[in-house]
């Protein structure tokens, strides 16, 4: 008897003690599930941008010899890094036409006296979204001709950029008009009625090597 009572209390410390480390094993597991369940902060951003809009077909990409309509200076291709600033119009007739920045796309109507869909680069994507309906953002960046704004498809990415670039600002589509036919009306004024930004351009060209340097993408 006494090696009976002596076995069983062995047993049933041992059932104990297993299971006790099953528990033990189910509570370490626990915090890998939390873990696991839970987004890491601050590793996605720019999720609008991910969102796919309707490719218009009708738009094309500059070549390596395109020129601005408005000002016959370079137009930066898509994997440039002054590309950012590129901009196109499809005219009434369905033609193409390219600009090196913003200020000579918005310049166009007025010099070809005709109405003209105006397009922008996405400044995450790159892709080309009607100017209209993007979020208009001013930087200290130095663009072809020094106008600085970049745009964003959707208006959630363009405050992103802004929370990681405290200088920089929405600016309201109206502004950045008003700016380039004011602009454009002095330019007129200057050369005797010819629409060109060429003495613009030729200033702004003493400083194109810093311009590559600063502008990242």
């Amino acid at each position: 008897m006494k090696k009976i009572f002596f076995v069983v209390p062995f047993i049933l410390a041992l059932y104990a003690c297993g299971d006790n480390s099953t528990v033990g094993t189910d509570k370490a597991s626990e915090p890998e599930e939390v873990v696991s369940e839970e987004q890491p902060k601050n590793e996605v951003t720019y999720l609008a941008s991910t969102a796919e809009w309707e490719i218009d077909n009708r738009l094309q990409e500059p070549a390596e010899d395109t020129i601005c309509e408005i000002c016959n200076m370079k137009v930066y291709t898509r994997d440039h890094e002054l590309g950012v600033f590129s901009a196109q119009a499809v005219k009434a007739d369905g033609t193409i036409a390219f600009y090196d920045d913003i200020g000579c796309l918005l310049s166009a109507e007025k010099a070809e006296h005709q109405s003209i869909e105006k397009f922008v680069r996405d400044y995450i994507t790159l892709n080309w979204i009607d100017i209209e309906e993007a979020t208009v953002v001013k930087t200290d960046m130095k663009s072809p001709m020094n106008w600085g704004y970049i745009f964003f498809a959707y208006e959630e990415d363009a405050n992103t950029y802004i929370s990681e670039n405290p200088t920089a600002k929405i600016e309201e589509l109206a502004v950045v008009k008003q700016a380039a036919q004011e602009r454009h009306e002095k330019m007129m004024q200057e050369h005797g009625g010819s629409h060109g930004e060429g003495e613009d351009h030729e200033h702004n060209n003493e400083n194109q090597d810093e311009s590559e340097e600063h502008n990242g993408h």
